[in-house]
């Protein structure tokens, strides 16, 4: 765990893969599942604060094929350019500073969840991650890109098709280390 100087408006927000983070100084309210525009939500209800850490958009890049049905929601960069925009857009007047978290590649494996069928797929992925990073550039948001430590070392640093392992979740945790001090 790191030891930061920091006090309980510093917050992590996001999806599954921002779950685990655990740092000193930081309610983590990332829930497995969430999408940006579940993230947008939330931040919403909060108050100001310091710190923000954003760790969410893997999900947005899913195909999700519902197996009753057969209907399939496929990505949508418009809507996620849309839906990111805003969020970062919402943090930067909400807190001091916001540092975004890139993407993690997949092993592209389908998945069956319930009554659906959910598949990532790596150059989705890397195209949202891009549109992220510029998306940070353009507001002055620090980004932090995790995609260039997975890509092609998915079977090594996942544990199942899309989360990190133990291994995964120390770089992610080094690559976040360097930006808060």
């Amino acid at each position: 765990m790191l030891n930061l100087v920091t006090n309980d408006s510093n917050l992590i927000i996001g999806d599954s893969n921002s779950f685990f983070i655990k740092l000193s100084g930081f309610n983590n309210l990332a829930v497995p599942g969430y999408r940006v525009s579940d993230v947008v939500a939330k931040l919403k209800e909060l108050d100001n604060g310091e710190i923000l850490i954003i760790g969410v958009g893997v999900n947005d890049t899913a195909i999700i094929e519902d197996l009753k049905t057969g209907n399939k929601i496929n990505p949508n960069i418009d809507d996620f350019k849309s839906s990111y925009a805003e969020l970062l857009s919402l943090a930067k007047i909400k807190f001091k500073k916001v540092i975004a978290l890139g993407l993690l590649t997949s092993t592209e494996e389908k998945v069956r969840l319930v009554d659906a069928e959910i598949q990532y797929r790596n150059k989705s992925v890397i195209k949202h991650n891009n549109l992220i990073k510029k998306l940070c550039q353009k507001n002055e948001i620090e980004f932090i890109d995790i995609l260039p430590y997975f890509n092609g070392r998915e079977e090594e640093l996942l544990f199942d098709h899309i989360h990190p392992n133990e291994d995964g979740k120390k770089i992610i945790l080094y690559a976040l280390e360097k930006h808060l001090y």
